[in-house]
């Protein structure tokens, strides 16, 4: 039997089949996120209708309720008039008193009614995910007031203050936290004429290297990355670029599948803090620190 030989890309799709570019495939990518915006922002505007038309409506109860506080306040003075004036009569006191118990039916009826109100409001914007700044950054429990924003009521004093370490500490630097017991893995990093970001013909040359050290999760076992990453240098404008790891976020020690592995077992799978740095042999702190990144990231 003969060789079989591998059919090019055009007798599937054409001579005229091109691959897309990797700008066209951004601008794709763009255009469907653009689209994605906007039909969220649809959803949220239909929303906040809703939670409008729910606080018009419970100021309109609210001043029934005043209303009717304010005649059955009127009831009970007309009937203290007639039961304590002279010349009162048995008939004339047992009407009023007779209207002060409708009033105070309706009244009791309509706090009722209020109550009812109230707590479907809430439970609504529970369902449509209201938030009033009171929230912790990944749910809708209550947070520590340490972790919540100022309030617009708040001096500038008071929101000036700053905790950790005084001014001009040198600090205790990075720790692995590791310990040293993960599989080192050597890699090198090149850097992509598409990311020097620099001008828009970059011509590079390579003027050195810079050595960044981060840890990888695998599921059950961990990986200490050790990558060079190259340095280059535009002939056309000057600017030095290096090169960036795909997997990992700027200035962070640990990989994006570690934080969407931690993420997944505390709020998706109910697992706590220090079970999960436990199993992973890291400290409850780092996953926090993790955390409070990741929560930065997807605040907006």
């Amino acid at each position: 039997m003969g060789v079989r030989r591998q059919k090019s890309i055009s007798y599937y799709w054409g001579s005229a089949h091109r691959e897309k570019s990797p700008v066209e495939k951004s601008q794709a990518e763009k255009e469907t996120l653009e689209r994605v915006v906007s039909i969220l922002r649809e959803e949220c505007g239909r929303k906040d209708e809703t939670i409008r038309a729910l606080e018009l409506m419970v100021q309109k109860l609210t001043e029934e309720l005043r209303l009717s506080r304010a005649e059955r306040d009127e009831a009970r003075r007309r009937l203290d008039a007639v039961t304590l004036g002279t010349g009162s009569t048995a008939s004339s006191a047992e009407d009023v008193k007779t209207s002060g118990e409708i009033w105070q039916g309706k009244f009791e009826a309509l706090q009722l009614r209020f109550a009812d109100l109230l707590r479907e409001n809430c439970k609504l914007k529970k369902t449509l995910g209201v938030r009033d700044g009171k929230e912790s950054r990944f749910g809708t429990g209550a947070s520590p007031s340490t972790a919540r924003d100022f309030k617009p009521s708040s001096t500038e004093e008071n929101c000036s203050r700053r905790g950790g370490a005084p001014k001009g500490h040198a600090g205790h630097g990075r720790r692995q936290a590791t310990g040293g017991k993960a599989e080192v893995v050597m890699e090198t990093c090149e850097v992509r004429a598409s990311e020097a970001g620099c001008c828009e013909s970059p011509e590079l040359v390579r003027i050195g290297s810079r050595q960044r050290e981060y840890d990888r999760y695998i599921p059950e076992r961990w990986e200490h990355i050790v990558v060079k990453e190259e340095i280059c240098r535009c002939l056309h404008c000057g600017k030095a670029t290096h090169a960036r790891p795909g997997d990992v976020l700027p200035r962070m020690s640990y990989s994006n599948s570690a934080l969407v592995h931690v993420a997944g077992e505390v709020y998706l799978r109910g697992r706590t803090a220090k079970s999960i740095a436990r199993s992973l042999g890291v400290r409850p702190g780092t996953l926090f620190g993790l955390m409070d990144t990741l929560a930065g990231l997807l605040r907006p």
